[in-house]
């Protein structure tokens, strides 16, 4: 599974920020996902240019400014087309 499809399938279930995002991975355990900071903000940058999700800034406060990012049409036929292709699967440790 790459760390595009794993955000699209996030994003579909709701919008969710960068923060959110990086928190819900660190919340899940290491055997089903992993995905650094690192990898997560520069891969949702990627996706909003690829048009397959989009973000809107929104306000918090009086400064505090943060990107909410949902999935597109584009994005949700991705990852449809990629849940009903078959897989490989996984190496047996």
């Amino acid at each position: 599974m790459s760390l595009q499809h794993a955000l699209l399938g996030v994003l579909e279930a709701r919008p969710m920020n960068g923060y959110e995002l990086t928190r819900f991975f660190e919340a899940a355990p290491r055997w089903v996902w992993s995905a650094p900071h690192s990898q997560i903000y520069p891969t949702l940058r990627q996706m909003e240019q690829a048009g397959l999700i989009e973000g809107q800034q929104e306000i918090r406060g009086t400064k505090l400014r943060r990107m909410v990012y949902s999935i597109t049409e584009r994005g949700l036929e991705e990852l449809r087309t990629w849940v009903g292709s078959g897989h490989a699967a996984p190496p047996v440790a």
